[in-house]
């Protein structure tokens, strides 16, 4: 724990998220084993974030971890034109 590392996320549609990638640093906050002993729950500190990244992340919280279920309905378009929907 502790440990700072550096991510990348490919983001999906850049017609979304106005990007292609998102670069940021987080720092390793918890680590605990998972129910099954092959895994691990991971929770991660975002270091210094940019306005315009703290959006992104925000987007594809609100896109793909709430949604899982339905795993985007919609497959074009912008999200300020969903979410006037």
């Amino acid at each position: 724990m502790g440990a700072l590392l550096p991510l990348r996320f490919d983001l999906p549609d850049p017609k979304v998220f106005h990007s292609h990638q998102l670069n940021i640093s987080a720092r390793v906050a918890r680590c605990d084993l998972d129910l099954s002993p092959e895994f691990y729950d991971i929770g991660l500190e975002f270091q210094e974030l940019l306005p315009e990244q703290k959006i992104i992340i925000e987007q594809m919280m609100e896109l793909y971890e709430f949604q899982r279920g339905t795993l985007l309905s919609k497959e074009a378009g912008n999200i300020e034109d969903w979410e006037r929907e």
